[in-house]
């Protein structure tokens, strides 16, 4: 897809580790430099490891031939209505056409529940796309039920794109929970929203490890302390997704959980065990 192409080039200069200003490799120390420095500190306590580096190269979801008007179940409500807009585009003034333009938005619009649209006008959902020029569906998961309410449920989603941000193209990531519900002829959306990803601020500033250690997360959904007592396991999976199981003297915690391009671990739903 063309944001795969745009990631390499069009990534931050933070992200290269270019400061931007003056557009030069930061310097190295010196070998002399790193031995003095290391010889002069003293051993530190062990720390907690560096969170990974984000997954910019997560393959986009294949988009389907033909995508449904209406959505038959509450994963496909959420992944129908982001493929209705990967090639919607508002491109700025003076760049011309690109991708379907605003064609796809009518469409996109009506697998919004008449509550959202009349809180929502059409003119004000197309400007919230303002600069977006292509978007990539990358994941869209099963986030649990909605407690009281059997016909709703929760859906994350998280997304690629490429867009015009301070007059430049660039690549940006996103991803959200979208709550949808079941109405007489098909699953709607009925709110939420897609929430900018932070790459730098957590896998290169290294400042927040505990959202990228997955345990720590589950415990914390479970009203524990992230570095608590009690026995968590991160079961074996394939992908982002993955499941934690935390031993607790009532019974046992299922923490569904999602790892995110920029390495941050969220929870998606508990069940009790």
């Amino acid at each position: 897809m063309l944001a795969l192409f745009a990631a390499a080039s069009w990534l931050p200069a933070a992200l290269h580790g270019i400061p931007a200003a003056s557009g030069q490799e930061p310097a190295l120390p010196t070998v002399a430099a790193a031995t003095a420095s290391a010889t002069a500190t003293p051993s530190a306590a062990p720390q907690a490891p560096a969170p990974p580096p984000p997954d910019i190269g997560r393959p986009a979801l294949p988009l389907p031939r033909d995508i449904p008007a209406q959505a038959h179940g509450p994963v496909a409500a959420v992944r129908d209505y982001l493929f209705t807009l990967e090639c919607a585009a508002v491109p700025p003034e003076g760049m011309g056409a690109i991708g379907c333009g605003e064609t796809a938005f009518p469409r996109a619009y009506a697998y919004l529940d008449a509550g959202w649209r009349s809180r929502m006008p059409f003119a004000k959902f197309v400007a919230g796309f303002s600069g977006v020029l292509h978007s990539d569906l990358l994941l869209a998961l099963d986030a649990g039920p909605v407690a009281g309410s059997p016909n709703e449920r929760r859906v994350f989603a998280e997304v690629r794109r490429i867009e015009v941000l301070a007059g430049r193209q660039a690549v940006t990531y996103a991803a959200g929970v979208f709550t949808v519900a079941s109405e007489r002829t098909g699953w709607f959306l009925i709110g939420g929203a897609l929430q900018p990803e932070d790459l730098a601020g957590l896998a290169y500033l290294g400042q927040d490890v505990q959202r990228a250690d997955p345990l720590a997360v589950a415990r914390t959904a479970a009203g524990l302390r992230p570095d608590g007592p009690a026995p968590a396991a991160l079961q074996p999976h394939t992908g982002p997704a993955a499941v934690v199981r935390i031993r607790l003297p009532a019974g046992t915690d299922v923490v569904h959980m999602v790892q995110r391009v920029d390495g941050v671990w969220q929870v998606l739903y508990i069940e009790k065990a």
